[in-house]
């Protein structure tokens, strides 16, 4: 189970990445990635839980919309769904 959370949280957080970022991840640079982990999680550490350090990192409280979304665009036309 935490596991899938991370995964719903790292969907959401991939959502509201800048658009330069996935850009440069393609290309294989993820200086620009590091850079806004840095600015937006890891600089807290364990300051605070999970759920508050995704809603100061994405502005929002976890959800599971962006997650689902990705599901039914990956497998939505495969399976009928």
């Amino acid at each position: 189970m935490i596991q899938l959370i991370g995964v719903v949280h790292l969907r959401r957080m991939a959502d509201l990445l800048p658009r330069a970022i996935p850009d440069a991840i393609a290309v294989g640079e993820f200086g620009s990635l590091l850079r806004w982990m840095r600015e937006n999680i890891h600089q807290y550490g364990r300051k605070y839980e999970p759920q508050e350090l995704i809603k100061r990192a994405t502005g929002e409280p976890m959800q599971s919309r962006s997650y689902m979304a990705y599901l039914k665009k990956k497998y939505g036309e495969i399976y009928n769904v």
